[in-house]
């Protein structure tokens, strides 16, 4: 996909679509927790094409210094014969001082590793350099902005990808939102998904469905749990 075809499409979206990223948005927020203040984010996703097979994530994450967060990530397949298993560490940076009017700015570097299901060994996934850009429209509504690429070194090669996601708030035990990620030589991906927060900003339960535009079977499907404000 080229450059001007993907900001297209992400036009396009904003236009289309009628507000806290993270979980269970895949569009990163320009956000972090405080230092000494944990997440755990856990969730079951099932894709159409995978038959039966459910992979099951879990993602924590911690505030180390003000303005950064490191965080894991592990998938394990309900069978590991029919599904990939990956693991994943990611940094995410946003300083106090990265904003403008009402944009706050970060961003996130991550690698990781995976393991397909035909295969034993593990191998190294594209590292991925992503920035982040937040817009909080008003109390409700917030637009998050994704632009990164990903390098993988055998064989090498570097693409592009972006994501965008509206977020809206109505009130403060749900969460709606719609979103369109994008990377170059794939088709875009539409989600959307909703929250609710049984105690609010602390557990959370969600929701989500996607689907690769005008792919046949292509829809996935996620239910989690989030865990917020842990100290340590």
């Amino acid at each position: 996909m080229h450059a001007r075809h993907l900001f297209g499409c992400l036009t396009i979206a904003a236009m289309a679509m009628p507000v806290h990223a993270g979980r269970p948005l895949s569009v990163e927020d320009a956000g972090v927790n405080p230092v000494g203040q944990c997440q755990v984010e856990a969730w079951a996703e099932r894709a159409q094409a995978s038959g039966s097979d459910t992979l099951w994530v879990a993602a924590p994450a911690c505030g180390v210094i003000e303005g950064l967060e490191v965080g894991v990530e592990f998938g394990v397949p309900s069978h590991r014969r029919q599904g990939d298993a990956h693991r994943s560490v990611a940094l995410k940076w946003v300083p106090e001082a990265a904003q403008w009017g009402a944009w706050h700015f970060g961003a996130k570097l991550s690698a990781g590793s995976e393991r397909v299901a035909s295969e034993e060994k593990w191998s190294d996934t594209p590292v991925s350099l992503l920035g982040i850009g937040s817009w909080q429209a008003q109390e409700q509504l917030t637009l998050h902005v994704n632009l990164g690429v990903d390098h993988r070194r055998k064989p090498s090669d570097t693409t592009g990808h972006a994501g965008l996601a509206l977020a809206w708030q109505p009130h403060e035990r749900w969460l709606v939102f719609a979103e369109l990620t994008a990377e170059e030589k794939v088709t875009p991906v539409r989600g959307a998904g909703l929250r609710h927060w049984l105690v609010p900003e602390v557990l959370g339960l969600d929701f989500t469905v996607s689907r690769s535009n005008a792919v046949r079977d292509s829809t996935t499907y996620t239910v989690g749990i989030g865990w917020y404000g842990i100290k340590f």
